[in-house]
């Protein structure tokens, strides 16, 4: 279904310091010839990430997640949300920012129910527990049942559904949720005051949510180069051009915290200090 109905040009990098850039969408949408015959109600298809973005780890504020469902409602944009870190907030009242699934607000008169919010249990349960679940609109929830894969290859992971069922009637899934928010909101705020204690010269805002620093090197610096330096060092990091379908943010770095435990990680941001300010040497 989701091939048929995505967008034959590809979206990359339109994006500024909150995420996607909705002008720069619809003026993509206006250049870009949609399909004319379709047997599903959606031309097009954005996959977007709106909350604790992977790498960014930026939030879409309200207007622009209310721009990007009214250009859905007006293109006929089915609008696929990650909704993968939302829950792993780290803020004093814990409460993730609404989902863009929030804006699509049935009570509104043009509501047709364009959105789709992806989720999963593997950041917040089990990272070997691949299952996750899917929040929309009625009719996408009838399209999903009626799909070839759906209907045909009865592609669902009962067994893992039934243990992860039974996790949650017993508590499980929340008691582990509320433990990685700690530990993960520890990890991270200890490594953005490593990089602030030694005035390491990158240029970062500090998540409140997810997996990952996003760090701007200064401009003589290559992420791809500076990668191989770290490894030879024993630092994982990935070159942002990595996460870059063009190839771009080619001094940017993003470190994943969710693995090595605080301690090491202040070890490690001191090595990456030192590193960085090798360059100007």
């Amino acid at each position: 279904m989701f091939r048929k109905v995505s967008a034959h040009s590809d979206y990359a990098d339109n994006t500024d310091d909150d995420g996607i850039d909705p002008d720069v969408f619809e003026r993509l949408l206006q250049e870009t010839p949609a399909p004319t015959e379709t047997k599903y109600p959606f031309r097009r298809m954005l996959f977007v990430m709106t909350v604790h973005h992977n790498p960014m780890g930026s939030c879409l504020p309200p207007e622009k997640c209310r721009r990007l469902v009214s250009l859905a409602r007006k293109y006929d944009v089915l609008l696929f949300a990650e909704d993968v870190y939302n829950l792993l907030t780290y803020t004093e009242d814990g409460v993730p920012p609404p989902r863009l699934l929030a804006y699509d607000n049935k009570e509104e008169p043009d509501y047709r129910g364009h959105t789709i919010s992806n989720c999963t249990f593997s950041k917040i349960f089990s990272p070997g527990m691949r299952l996750g679940w899917i929040e929309t609109s009625p009719r996408i929830i009838q399209m999903l049942r009626d799909c070839y894969t759906t209907v045909s290859g009865f592609c669902y992971n009962h067994f893992v559904s039934r243990l992860v069922g039974k996790a949650l009637e017993l508590g499980l899934v929340q008691t582990n949720l509320a433990r990685l928010r700690k530990l993960y909101g520890d990890r991270i705020r200890a490594a953005c005051r490593r990089l602030r204690e030694n005035q390491t010269p990158v240029c970062f805002v500090e998540p409140k949510g997810g997996l990952f620093l996003w760090l701007k090197l200064p401009e003589i610096i290559s992420g791809e180069e500076f990668q191989e330096n770290a490894k030879a060092k024993n630092l994982l990091v990935m070159n942002g051009s990595r996460a870059s379908m063009s190839g771009n943010y080619k001094n940017f770095l993003r470190i994943s915290i969710s693995v090595i435990p605080r301690d090491k990680i202040e070890q490690g941001i001191d090595k990456l200090s030192e590193l960085i300010r090798s360059y100007d040497a």
